[in-house]
């Protein structure tokens, strides 16, 4: 991702051109709702890792919201019916939330079940995991090509988005 002049930006080597311009054509696109940007390419936006219910509070301790699930699955299989092969999830300025959605969204993208650590520290100068999370292996949507756009104001939960998906074979 390269900053141009005026502060639009545009991705280097990608498989569609996505400028500032073409994300603000869609200023009413909800979080984590999706809309198809040319004949194969999906986009969806993360504002946040928020959902807007009671799953949200109960995610923060059970690590899973199936409203989200639900959600997410139903915008793919539409986009996948509308000739989705590529997906861009933008998490540019994602105000952060809860983790479970961001391992919800990253289940559905892996065929390999993986652990995550939620928190960690530093002991004698190595890295050690508190607290673990597995990602499950749904795999559903393992096949679609997705890249992530991510910036510097990425915060919280909307990095742990970022850390997650990273782990996904078919993002980048």
């Amino acid at each position: 991702l390269t900053a141009k002049g005026t502060g639009a930006y545009r991705m280097e080597k990608a498989f569609v051109p996505i400028t500032w311009h073409s994300y603000k054509k869609f200023p009413d696109l909800k979080n984590l709702h999706t809309v198809m940007i040319n004949e194969d390419t999906a986009y969806m936006v993360r504002y946040n890792e928020q959902f807007g219910d009671f799953f949200d509070v109960l995610s923060y301790f059970t690590n899973h919201n199936p409203q989200v699930r639900r959600h997410l699955i139903k915008e793919l299989d539409a986009r996948k019916a509308e000739g989705m092969k590529k997906l861009i999830i933008d998490a540019r300025s994602n105000q952060g939330g809860y983790w479970a959605e961001g391992v919800e969204t990253a289940s559905l993208f892996t065929k390999e079940p993986f652990k995550m650590a939620r928190r960690g520290t530093e002991l004698f100068g190595k890295p050690q995991m508190i607290h673990t999370v597995l990602v499950g292996a749904d795999g559903r949507f393992s096949d679609i090509e997705v890249i992530l756009l991510v910036d510097m104001y990425c915060v919280s939960a909307g990095d742990s988005l970022v850390k997650v998906l990273s782990q996904c074979p078919n993002v980048r």
